[in-house]
């Protein structure tokens, strides 16, 4: 599946034969058909940067572009491949034929240094060692490899018991609160998807405000008017996002909040669970996948 790749051009640079990438998958997103690539640069002196691309299929190389908003596909993404769900909305792309790469630009995230180990030695290839040689194992090797042996069992008995300490899995929470809008008649509806990270600290938050209608004239109207364009959000470097359902009669206002040094809510858990709760909101922990680690067994 993964592959290491020449880089041919990188930021409008030509001629670098000694910078190579190594490419773990290049994947079509089902829903929109979008085609990415995932990868680590061997410049890179994070060596946990997991760089993203929009990728496009050249005659004799591939040409990385940098593809904004795409962090959560990612995301999503790579938690299929480590759990081996990668077919599940995704669709693999051969790139066997392919040895350069043109990168123009691309994003990154940073991950735990053992899923950046993992997604090395699980999808890119070795390469042979022709000098291997054969040697009898003396008995104190034996007796050294027993205990180095005994001691990855331990090892690997903690970090199952303690997977989440160990790579750190996002604890996602959904809070809603409805009741009705007095101003159009609707049943409004306001949900909160969260994401924290393992120390607790905010990674992503989602607001959805939806109005459903019991009347398609009230609905008709509220959509003639434009009503739902006038929705403040609550943070100012938010992007906004409306979504009509005529079949059910219901509008989607929707917040993309941006965390970063400019987000100014709540960025503890606990603290901001509370504040939700204490504002009428039912706050649920979403079921967390144990296949996560599935790799450690199996």
């Amino acid at each position: 599946m993964g592959k290491t790749l020449v880089v041919k051009e990188f930021d409008l640079k030509f001629g670098q034969d000694d910078h190579k990438v190594d490419v773990f998958a290049v994947f079509k997103e089902e829903k929109r058909g979008d085609i990415i690539a995932i990868y680590c640069d061997r410049l890179d002196e994070n060596k946990d940067a997991l760089h993203y691309a929009s990728a496009h299929l050249d005659k004799d190389s591939l040409v990385f572009i940098d593809t904004k908003n795409k962090s959560e596909i990612v995301k999503e993404f790579t938690w299929k491949l480590l759990n081996k769900k990668e077919n599940e909305g995704f669709e693999l792309v051969d790139i066997s034929k392919y040895d350069k790469v043109q990168i123009v630009s691309s994003e990154k995230l940073i991950l735990k240094s053992e899923v950046i180990k993992y997604l090395y030695d699980t999808f890119i290839p070795k390469e042979a060692d022709k000098y291997v040689k054969k040697s009898r194992i003396s008995s104190s090797t034996k007796i050294l490899m027993g205990g180095i042996f005994i001691a990855l069992l331990v090892v690997g008995a903690f970090v199952v018991v303690n997977h989440d300490f160990v790579l750190g899995i996002n604890a996602r929470y959904t809070c809603t609160n409805s009741y009705l809008d007095e101003a159009t008649g609707a049943n409004k509806q306001e949900i909160e998807d969260l994401t924290f990270d393992f120390s607790d600290n905010i990674l992503s938050r989602n607001i959805v405000i939806r109005y459903t209608f019991d009347q398609k004239e009230a609905f008709d109207k509220y959509i003639e008017d434009g009503t739902y364009y006038q929705y403040q959000p609550v943070f100012a470097s938010s992007s906004m996002l409306y979504e009509e359902d005529n079949d059910n009669l219901s509008v989607d206002i929707i917040e993309e909040v941006k965390v970063d040094e400019y987000y100014t809510g709540i960025i503890n858990k606990d603290e901001l669970i509370n504040e939700l709760t204490q504002n009428g909101y039912h706050c649920i922990e979403e079921a967390r996948d144990d296949e996560f680690l599935s790799f450690l067994w199996e």
